[in-house]
């Protein structure tokens, strides 16, 4: 299955947002990010709780920053195409 980046940064991907700590970029939610992987909300926050996918914690809620979210997609291409 194929993940579009410019669905998981809403379009504000490549260089004007991707790796970019000083831009502010609006969190996702678990449900919002689980919507746009094409995963079940459970299995996101499950594996953000296993440390599996990249979050952080708001007022003690998970949240996901889009250009993270995107690094680790980027990473997994990597190793799928390169067979590692």
């Amino acid at each position: 299955m194929s993940i579009d980046r410019e669905a998981i940064t809403n379009g504000h991907g490549g260089s004007r947002f991707f790796g970019r700590r000083d831009a502010v970029e609006q969190l996702l939610t678990p449900p919002e990010l689980a919507e746009r992987l094409h995963l079940h909300v459970k299995t996101v926050e499950r594996m953000a709780r296993a440390g599996r996918l990249p979050s952080l914690r708001v007022c003690g809620r998970v949240r996901f920053r889009p250009s993270d979210i995107a690094s680790w997609l980027a990473e997994r291409e990597d190793r799928t195409c390169h067979g590692s």
